[in-house]
């Protein structure tokens, strides 16, 4: 019997399955959700061992229906205020011919989606926005793969300010411990480590005296160490 998944509506963030993930892997995939999805066991076989339909609702939400259990990074049926649907992959392995993904991010399944030679590939999301707009004709089947550095780099994290260091492997810049996690912007990254920016946000959140501005280990021992809210900064 096929699961319809329906998620709750997301008003101004999308959370997503970050801290449920068991591998890190190379950075994630974007689908249209106006196609179903094939997916195959091995990228070589012919026939799909599975596949999810997007469905489309009157509301213009979408049903995502699939014999698999699905907990991806990020599932969103969309919502009646214009919210897009949202179907998002961490995906392990990446060639010419396919990405591999992880469709359940508790069990680590994973499954092959092939690449299709009729389809756009973009490398951000804003690639993709500027497709829409140029004078040549818009394909309609994309696929949006960031690695986690360009990824990072567009969304909020959130961590425990008390890990932050002048550099990475280096000295502990924040001395007091925050009552909270906190949430900043990406500048650049490092390997496992990445360069933090405080979000402008009311001056209670952040002691007047300490300096957060430094580096974070945002995995170790391929599992992420940050809470991620996506809120496109492109």
């Amino acid at each position: 019997m096929k699961k319809s998944v329906m998620l709750v509506a997301v008003v101004l963030f999308l959370k997503t399955n970050a801290q449920q993930i068991r591998e890190v892997g190379l950075g994630l995939l974007e689908v249209n959700t106006d196609h179903d999805l094939l997916l195959f066991e091995h990228f070589k076989d012919q026939d799909p061992a599975v596949q999810i339909q997007c469905k489309p609702l009157k509301n213009g939400q979408v049903s995502f229906e699939s014999d698999l259990e699905l907990e991806p990074y990020a599932l969103y049926e969309g919502d009646e205020e214009g919210g897009y649907p949202k179907l998002q992959f961490v995906v392990t392995q990446e060639s010419p011919l396919f990405f591999r993904v992880i469709v359940n991010a508790k069990t680590g399944a994973q499954y092959y989606i092939k690449k299709n030679e009729k389809a756009a590939y973009y490398l951000t999301h804003q690639a993709l926005t500027d497709s829409k707009s140029e004078r040549k004709p818009f394909v309609a089947q994309w696929y949006v793969y960031e690695t986690w550095c360009r990824y990072l780099k567009r969304v909020y994290v959130e961590l425990d300010p008390s890990d932050i260091y002048d550099k990475p492997h280096g000295e502990s810049l924040v001395t007091s411990k925050a009552p909270r996690l906190l949430p900043f912007t990406v500048e650049k990254m490092q390997g496992e480590w990445i360069k933090l920016k405080k979000m402008p946000l009311p001056a209670a959140n952040f002691l007047h005296n300490q300096n957060y501005e430094g580096w974070y280990q945002w995995k170790k021992n391929n599992r992420l160490r940050i809470q991620i809210i996506e809120n496109t900064l492109e």
